[in-house]
């Protein structure tokens, strides 16, 4: 079965994406590989394995779950994300800093504030609307008998645990970081050669759009829609 996954992607040409996607080593609206930005300071082998499974899905913030859906729902998904997108305002997220309490020690992740909540209405609306079509979730199926049982419902219903009131909007730079220390440095080093969170285009940006994203056959995502927000 196909699988979708609705992202919240800055731009091509956007800073924050740019540096997002040199950090990872993927460009996921150009589906292009590179060595990662860090390569040369930690080594490529081990930036590569902190990294992870990151790299997979490219520079995001994750709006609903990628989940299996049954390729006759395709078309209803579009719509209903289409629907969304044409009553959503463009919004601002700001106060860009390293997400340092989100798995601390082994992922490397950044957050924003959303002041009026915008994203998270953003993210209630797509869970509600478009998850609920979903047939099957493979990255978090495994886990039903082991959640506790609130999460077990949104798992079953939306395909995901942590959603809802259990949303903490991440973007992730890397997932298997292998310790405090390891964290430490490629935190240090992460300021040191991007400049992250020093200039204006990465402390803040104006959001005005969503992607739908399909799982390809090498096992990475690509944008198959990008819904420009239309409301007031």
């Amino acid at each position: 079965m196909p699988r979708y996954g609705v992202y919240l992607i800055p731009s091509a040409a956007h800073p924050l994406f740019r540096l997002g996607s040199d950090f990872l080593g993927y460009n996921i609206w150009t589906e292009s590989h590179a060595t990662p930005l860090l390569a040369h300071t930690l080594g490529e082998e081990t930036i590569r394995a902190w990294i992870g499974n990151a790299k997979t899905f490219s520079f995001h913030i994750t709006i609903a779950d990628c989940l299996e859906y049954r390729a006759e729902d395709v078309d209803e998904i579009r719509s209903r994300i289409q629907w969304i997108a044409q009553r959503t305002a463009p919004f601002t997220l700001t106060d860009g800093r390293f997400y340092d309490e989100f798995h601390a020690g082994h992922a490397l992740t950044l957050t924003y504030k959303s002041t009026d909540d915008a994203l998270q209405r953003l993210h209630r609306l797509v869970v509600t609307l478009v998850s609920v079509l979903h047939t099957s979730s493979p990255y978090f199926g495994h886990l039903l008998k082991q959640l506790e049982a609130p999460l077990q419902q949104n798992l079953i219903r939306y395909g995901a645990p942590w959603v809802l009131e259990q949303f903490w909007p991440h973007w992730s730079l890397a997932t298997s970081v292998p310790g405090q220390e390891a964290w430490e440095r490629l935190r240090a080093e992460t300021v040191r050669v991007t400049g992250l969170f020093q200039t204006p285009e990465t402390q803040s940006f104006t959001v005005d759009s969503i992607q739908l994203v399909e799982l390809k056959e090498d096992g990475f995502y690509k944008i198959v829609g990008s819904y420009p927000f239309a409301g007031e």
